[in-house]
């Protein structure tokens, strides 16, 4: 590890603290030809990356984009959105990333509901977003990119470099993130410049990356998972290798040939590469750091990969949210191989040093006491601005500053938050958050259909799936089928229900209230 870093912490706290760009543009400066971040497709110095950024977002002013202005980005993991974001930061805009396996119907609303005006949209895509242009009425300009038709490149070079840092204050919004909410639309979650810049100095020293680590990101770059990395990978201005997704055999030839040090994945993708890793025989000895977030880690996967990258002593767990502009604790990588205190591998770790913490009862929201299941709340720089158009969901959500998890949670005297279920019934599946009410507005809306309720069920490897319970009227002939038809027609594949019953009423209390628990247990 570089011990005398080109940039200095004190610096990069400062700079990020005013605009994330500002820390790209001072990279660019002092280690231009050193590499900064690669694809399969491209590899990009510091000196490029700064003059592609400048390019994008002089491309977006000059396209009539004003200050604050949203534009958006659907596609696989590509470098153009890790652009985006840097490109926000240089031209006061804001990057809104979608989700590329939306359904159209999805799709459609989450580009709505933003106003962006300008989409960039990977090339395999393309047929997807013209299903739904005629919903899209802000939309003025589709920009492709990749492919025999790219767009984004000649539209990048016939660009004038913009870096008008002043246009994008340490508050304003540079990401926005759809996350799924309880009236089963998406809200959009406005992250700012300064937060997600200082929470990911927190999550780049506590992962111990510098400036001669060799950082992987593998997760999606629509999720708060890879942006969140792309961001700690600025911070710590180190070499990044960006892959199109989590395939274990291109992850193990990866960390293989570009001698990857650290790595992020949420426990399915890890669990996966384990095995893959067992059976591989690859030189896999330069990781020295496997991070996993996003759902509980069973303890058998975690005691496969301990044997299985013996190397990787800073095997690290942790817990985070979109809304939080990425990890808020840390489960240290000393803690994964401490005999004293084997417990803690069921913890999600203690708090990152740069948030505040508290455990309330749900109904006063008095603080609870150490062994008491309460909610968490969170209070620091990471911390959304609000969700988009949504005043009312965001008054909800943060209450003089302190942000709501919505999960339930108990921790030691040591400090150590251990999760204990959700308010209100998320279901992760794989690492991607699925709420009941998402399914239920799909379901419910069929013919024939009393009501519904979807629930989790236990899934070996994606730790929970979808499985929904529906209510027919008399003498319905309703399908297990033409459900699970509507739900592939309206729903991402990974939302779409495992498992369909048909039961003649659902399990409520004498005033009505649905117990969800009970179907999960009958």
């Amino acid at each position: 590890m570089n011990t005398t870093p080109t940039v200095s912490a004190e610096e990069v706290a400062a700079l990020v603290g005013r605009n994330v760009g500002l820390l790209l543009r001072r990279r660019a400066e002092v280690m231009g030809e050193r590499p900064a971040f690669a694809s399969a497709e491209r590899a990009l110095t510091w000196a490029q990356l700064d003059e592609r950024v400048a390019r994008l977002a002089g491309a977006l002013r000059a396209d009539g984009l004003g200050e604050g202005a949203r534009f958006a980005h659907v596609d696989r993991n590509h470098l153009a959105s890790i652009e985006s974001t840097f490109a926000a930061a240089y031209g006061g805009l804001t990057h809104v990333t979608v989700n590329w396996r939306l359904a159209p119907e999805e799709l459609a609303y989450v580009l709505a509901d933003s106003a962006a005006e300008i989409l960039l949209v990977g090339h395999e895509l393309v047929d997807k977003v013209e299903e739904v242009r005629g919903l899209l009425p802000a939309l003025r300009k589709v920009v492709v990119v990749g492919g025999p038709a790219d767009e984004y490149e000649p539209w990048l070079g016939a660009a004038a470099p913009l870096r008008d840092f002043e246009s994008s204050g340490p508050g304003d919004c540079l990401l926005q993130m759809y996350t799924s909410g309880t009236t089963g639309r998406p809200k959009g979650a406005m992250l700012s410049n300064a937060g997600l810049g200082l929470n990911a100095i927190g999550q780049a020293a506590q992962q111990g990356l510098g400036e001669d680590s060799v950082h992987l990101i593998a997760m999606p770059l629509f999720h708060i998972g890879g942006q969140a990395m792309a961001m700690i990978s600025l911070c710590a201005g180190c070499r990044t290798i960006v892959t199109v997704g989590p395939d274990p055999d291109l992850l193990l030839r990866t960390v293989e040939h570009e001698q990857v040090t650290h790595l992020f994945l949420v426990p399915t993708s890890y669990e996966a590469l384990v095995d893959a890793g067992i059976a591989a025989g690859k030189d896999l000895s330069s990781l020295t750091c496997l991070l996993y977030s996003g759902a509980p880690m069973p303890r058998a996967v975690l005691d496969r990969g301990l044997s299985a990258f013996p190397n990787a002593t800073a095997v690290t767990g942790g817990y985070g949210m979109t809304e939080i502009s990425g990890m808020a604790s840390a489960l240290p990588a000393a803690e994964h191989r401490n005999q004293e205190h084997p417990e803690r591998l069921g913890s999600v770790g203690r708090v990152m040093p740069s948030l505040q913490w508290r455990v309330v009862d749900p109904a006063d929201h008095a603080d609870l006491p150490s062994g008491s299941v309460g909610e968490l709340w969170l209070k620091g720089p990471g911390v959304m601005i609000g969700y988009w158009n949504r005043p009312e969901a965001t008054a909800e959500t943060v209450v003089d500053g302190w942000l709501r998890t919505g999960d339930l949670v108990t921790y030691d005297a040591d400090g150590y938050l251990y999760i204990r279920g959700r308010l209100k019934e998320m279901i992760i599946s794989g690492g991607e958050n699925v709420y009941p009410q998402e399914i239920e507005r799909v379901v419910g809306g069929l013919p024939g259909v009393v009501e519904c309720a979807a629930y989790a069920v236990p899934h070996p490897s994606y730790g929970e799936s979808v499985a929904v319970a529906v209510v027919r009227e008399p003498g319905s002939g309703l399908t297990e089928a033409e459900v699970m038809a509507a739900c592939t027609r309206s729903l991402a594949k990974y939302k779409c229900p495992r498992e369909i019953r048909f039961l003649d009423s659902l399990p409520r209390t004498v005033t009505g209230k649905l117990q969800r628990h009970q179907l999960r247990h009958d």
